[in-house]
Parts: C-alpha cells; sequence; structure tokens
C-alpha cells in the first residue's frame, strides 16, 4: 500500500516539463511523506498503548540509565 502512495505522490510532485531533470528531488519528498504518514500512523496507534501500560515511564527511565552508564 505505501508503495502504491509513494508513486502516486512522485507523480504529483514531479514537474512534467522536466521529468528526467528534476525527478531526484521529488523522489526525496515522496520518501519522506510516506515514511512520515507511516510514522504517524504507527505512532497514533502504539502511543495510546504505551500509555495504559503500568509501567511505561519506569521502563523508560530504566533504559535510559542504563545507556548513559553503559
Amino acid at each position: 500500500v505505501t508503495v502504491i502512495f509513494e508513486e502516486w505522490v512522485i507523480w504529483g510532485m514531479s514537474d512534467r516539463a522536466n521529468l528526467g531533470r528534476d525527478f531526484y528531488p521529488s523522489v526525496l519528498k515522496a520518501n519522506l511523506a510516506a515514511f512520515l504518514v507511516g510514522g504517524g500512523i504507527g505512532a497514533a496507534i502504539m502511543l495510546p498503548e504505551r500509555l495504559r501500560s503500568p509501567n511505561f515511564l519506569v521502563d523508560i527511565l530504566r533504559s535510559l540509565h542504563s545507556v548513559s552508564l553503559g
């Protein structure tokens, strides 16, 4: 599904007159858009579940503490 979305965004962002010369900026913009949409959907799904977890902040603080000491 994301490949179809990405190709549609590339098609929409590319300038039809300069398709060969200015193709890479459109590809990079489309990859960024697909990444942000996919990440936003994933965050919207997971964040409420993580916040309902009883030890959510404790686990984060422990992992940060172990990384800073490690």
